[in-house]
């Protein structure tokens, strides 16, 4: 494949993309790479000094310039360096966020490849992961290897593109206002896909229609009729995007991709996928080795989207299949020894991923035993009782061997649980350890166990207590 020269190794066009005015210029040769990070620093590589709220990468410039690095970039002058490190280029701006992604931005633009962006309540990375997997039949494909997707990740998700690369995946999340247009306008979009809306990090918004404006947003770096895919239940987004082709994915026959023919297993779901639009008809077989409605889901947006961009059937079902799943996000292990099944769903948690669990565990449980075990749900306001309730009553209806619930909120969750539980039933609330003991006593060989909720209730302690794992 053709390779194209948009790596910036120029000096004054660092500058001219950052916006910034340097202070000297050195000696030392400059590769391109710009690090975030003072301990894997390079000796052909800048230094941009970011301010979070727990650090200041300034604290690091003497250490970082001691390891005769090109240049680095700072929101200070200096002057007692200059001398001192007089091989390094020092290029000064008013904020390093900013230029952070300035230079993500200018990289982008001149890089002149298809840039594919990704946002929802729910669902986010895992059709991130999909859909870079069916890209990948075709194209050489780049996307963050973490979950970069904030302000400081995209920037250095784009900045990580090579030139054998002829798209990219990007991830786009939020928790406050602003954000993903913020996003957008770095990342410039070719297409994009909302996965879902939910009342994920409402904390921060007054209700679930600011949450799909601040979604519809990432449209604001995207050229006028780009192509722009969501679920078919979020009927609010519409009205928000304006003057962008949109397309629809889901269940009903109405939608622009509908699944048909749905059938789930312990450990892959099967479906057919329809796409009926105007421009293109096709109806072929996928099968994902994930089991639930929610990856197949997932897996429709990622389809509908690459089928636009061209992706052919065969080559869109083959993508499917080659993902294997990303832990932390309904993904399933084994313990052998134990012959239990767990279903790892705690990378993150809201009130409409745990609905989406819920169904999907009952579903593939089958007439086995099953275990939900739940931690808080954050960022969820004033509201966050009533939807831990809710979710407790949720999963009482499932008709569970137990529910166990640990955090601030696991009285509300047993609380709910109480409301539609029967009372062979266990209800159990406490910490990791308390949980996985008692869970220890009472597993057997064949029994589920769905083990979810929020980053910060750190419910991956749970799995490493059940499965004995220590790291």
């Amino acid at each position: 494949m053709e390779t194209r020269d948009f790596i910036i190794t120029d000096i004054d066009t660092l500058a001219t993309a950052c916006q910034g005015t340097i202070l000297k210029k050195g000696t030392l040769p400059f590769s391109g790479k710009i690090s975030t990070d003072s301990r894997n620093l390079s000796k052909d590589s800048f230094f941009i000094a970011l301010k979070g709220e727990n650090f200041d990468g300034h604290d690091f410039i003497q250490d970082a310039l001691q390891k005769k690095i090109s240049g680095i970039i700072t929101e200070k002058n200096y002057e007692h360096l200059l001398k001192d490190f007089n091989s390094s280029t020092f290029i000064k701006v008013n904020n390093c966020v900013e230029a952070l992604g300035k230079i993500a931005n200018y990289k982008r633009k001149k890089a002149g490849i298809k840039i594919f962006g990704v946002t929802g309540s729910v669902g986010k990375t895992s059709t991130r992961e999909i859909l870079k997997s069916i890209l990948s039949t075709k194209f050489k494909v780049h996307g963050p290897l973490k979950n970069f997707n904030n302000h400081i990740g995209v920037p250095i998700t784009i900045l990580e593109i090579e030139k054998q690369h002829d798209s990219a995946v990007i991830e786009m999340g939020m928790s406050r206002k602003g954000e993903i247009e913020y996003l957008s306008k770095i990342a410039v979009p070719d297409f994009a896909i909302i996965t879902k809306l939910a009342p994920a990090h409402i904390e921060f918004f007054e209700n679930i229609e600011e949450i799909a404006q601040e979604k519809a947003s990432i449209t604001k770096g995207m050229k006028k009729d780009s192509f722009i895919i969501i679920n078919e239940e979020d009927h609010i987004l519409e009205k928000y995007i304006q003057g962008m082709n949109i397309l629809k994915f889901g269940f009903s026959k109405d939608s622009d991709l509908f699944i048909t023919n749905m059938k789930l297993d312990n450990s892959y779901t099967t479906a057919e996928f329809n796409i009926n639009t105007p421009f293109l008809k096709e109806k072929f077989k996928v099968r994902i080795n994930i089991p639930g409605a929610t990856m197949i889901k997932n897996a429709a947006g990622a389809a509908l989207c690459s089928a636009v961009y061209g992706i052919n059937p065969a080559e869109i079902a083959r993508g499917i299949s080659d993902y294997n799943g990303t832990g932390g996000r309904f993904f399933t292990i084994h313990d052998q020894e134990k012959n239990i099944f767990i279903i790892d769903d705690t990378y993150n948690a809201n009130p409409e991923s745990l609905k989406a669990s819920a169904k999907d565990f009952a579903l593939i449980k089958k007439d086995s035993r099953g275990f939900a075990v739940i931690g808080d749900m954050l960022e969820l306001g004033k509201n966050a009782c009533h939807y831990h309730v809710k979710s407790g009553e949720l999963l009482g209806d499932l008709g569970l061997e137990g529910i166990f619930a640990c955090g601030d909120f696991a009285d509300k969750i047993i609380e709910g649980a109480k409301n539609t539980a029967g009372e062979k039933t266990i209800l159990y609330k406490g910490g990791h350890k308390q949980i996985s003991d008692e869970l220890l006593k009472i597993l057997r060989p064949g029994d589920y166990i769905l083990v979810k909720g929020s980053r910060g209730s750190k419910m991956e302690t749970v799995i490493k207590n059940l499965t004995n794992k220590t790291e």
